[in-house]
Parts: structure tokens; sequence; C-alpha cells
């Protein structure tokens, strides 16, 4: 008789797993249906250990839809919980998508910030996991070059923006294709060169401002447009950007103007804390220090360095951790 072993794994939660997604990333700003796959709750490593819920989402849209060519695409999303207003804004949008209210309770697994990973299990009542939402990605600035980022999740209600998979945008949106051409825009297309300067730093500038979440636009709006925090609360993305463009001077847009200190900005503190160990250690490396100085030093180490040599921002406790 051949030996057996048997193994009980009745007390372990089932594993919740998503495939390995090959396909291209969403490179166009807007909303994307898709369905909760996972929450977790983590506490930052940093002062003040603010709590956040670490959301995954794979998207998710109709086969008919141009968007549906990033369907199974893993949309992370990290919600801080505090009790500023735009942490709020988002954390109530995340509820409203799951549970359908904006009080709720919340049960989970584990311990935040401890061994065992804290898996969220219920919302308001309602598992999360499968439920319908709609993910507002934005693109940031990475290395050089840009990629999506999950910013807010909403409920599966609010519209998908249409977006054409050639350049992004719906280009006959509005237009009857039968109108005939209007001689007056035709006339100030000819005589708008002037003008066509005069507006080139501002639309430079709120293409830059819409690709910020709303915390960053506020905090931006307020440390470098000189605007009242106060004055922001509960303001619409849109009228935020507004109100900085109305702040500049006439003559030169603000954003034209010329760094004081005449040196680059300082890489956001972020973007390099969310490289691999051995890119971060690369990235140092690359700023001119011995490869075998950084090959014993841990991720956190490398950090506190950059921070402590001025090679990289430092970081914002109110920031979500990686």
């Amino acid at each position: 008789m051949s030996p057996t072993l048997k193994r009980d794994t009745s007390s372990a939660e089932d594993r919740r797993t998503f495939d390995i997604y090959d396909g291209p990333e969403p490179d166009r700003k807007g909303m994307y249906p898709g369905r909760v796959q996972k929450v977790t709750i983590r506490k930052g490593k940093s002062e003040p250990h603010n709590l956040y819920y670490n959301v995954l989402v794979i998207l998710e849209a109709p086969d008919d839809s141009p968007k549906a060519k990033f369907n199974g695409y893993p949309a992370w999303v990290m919600i801080t919980m505090t009790d500023k207003e735009a942490n709020l804004e988002r954390e109530k949008a995340f509820y409203k998508a799951v549970a359908g209210k904006d009080v709720v309770n919340v049960a989970y697994t584990g311990t935040p910030g401890g061994d065992e990973e804290c898996v969220v299990t219920k919302i308001g009542g309602k598992d999360p996991v499968g439920v319908a939402v709609r993910v507002d990605i934005q693109q940031e600035l990475y290395n050089g070059s840009m990629r999506p980022k999950g910013d807010c999740i909403f409920p599966s209600t609010v519209d998908i923006d249409q977006v054409s998979p050639e350049n992004g945008e719906d280009p006959d949106a509005g237009e009857d294709p039968d109108a005939e051409p209007d001689p007056d825009e035709d006339a100030a297309a000819e005589d708008g060169d002037e003008s066509t300067e005069d507006d080139a730093g501002t639309d430079d500038l709120r293409e830059e401002l819409e690709g910020l979440n709303l915390l960053k636009l506020k905090r931006r709006a307020v440390d470098e447009f000189g605007l009242d925090a106060d004055d922001l609360k509960g303001v619409a993305k849109e009228d935020i950007i507004e109100a900085i463009l109305e702040s500049l001077p006439d003559d030169e847009p603000e954003a034209d103007e010329p760094d004081e200190t005449g040196e680059d900005a300082l890489p956001a503190y972020l973007d390099v804390a969310a490289l691999t160990l051995p890119n971060l250690r690369k990235f140092t490396v690359e700023q001119g220090y011995d490869a075998d100085d950084v090959a014993s030093m841990k991720k956190d180490e490398i950090l506190e360095f950059l921070v402590s040599e001025e090679l990289i921002e430092a970081p914002n406790p109110d920031d979500p951790p990686f």
C-alpha cells in the first residue's frame, strides 16, 4: 500500500486571484468600467501611519466599447482614510459605489499593518468583490513617461467617457457631419495666429492641471498660485482649474515663467518609492553613488538617504505609502 499524506486546509481563507494581464494599458484619462476584485486595509509605514484601502479593480467594458481592449487590466486605487476633505470625498465615492451609502460598517479579517493580510469582507453589509464600479484613471509622469493611475472609484451609474482608440477623444462628438462650414470660424482661423500664441501657455497649463487628482490640484492651487484653501472646499475640479487660470497675469502665463533657481525640480518621492528595489538601487547609482554601498541597503534606507541628500522630494505624510 502506497503511503498517503493528509492535509486539512479548511481553516484557510479561499485565495482570490486574477489572471496575469499582458494587454495594453489605458492611455487616456477618464472613467473605465470594471469590477472590484479585492479590497485590503493597510497602514502607512511613515508618520502618522494613516490607514488606507488598497483596492483592485479589473476593467470590464462591453464588447462594443472602445475601452473593451483594456478588459482585464488591473487598476489599483489607494484610498486614504483621514478627515481631510479630498480624502473624505474619495472615501465617500467608494462607499457609494460598493454599498450605495456613505455611512458604513466595514468588516475585515486580520489586523491593519499586522503580519496577516487585512482583507475587507463586507462594506455596509455587502461583499465588495464582484461589484460593478467605475474607475477614474488619470495619467501620471513616471520615470520620464506617462502611466495610468487609478485615482477614485465611483458607482457604476456614472457615465463612461466615449474615447476613440485612435486619439483618445471622439472627434465628431456634438457635431453635425452634414453641417455647412462656418465662414466666421474660417476667418478667425486665418487671423488667429497671434491669439494662438498667446493662449498656448494657458492651454498647456490647463492640460497639465487636468492630469492631477483633486488633492494634488488643491495643493498646487494653494502653494503655487496663492489661492485660499478655505475657498476651495467643496469646489469641483474644473472650477478650481478655471480659478487658477484666472489668477494668471494677462501678459504672460505663470506656467511659462522660468524657475528662479534655474534648476530642475526634484523627482517626486512617490514616483521613486514606487520603484522595485533593483531599479531603486540602479537609480541611486545613476546619481553618482557607489554600487557596492547601495547593494547592502534596504529600500527604506535608500529612500531616506536620497531625501537627506536632496536628490528627491521629501515625503508628504498625507500621501498613501507604498
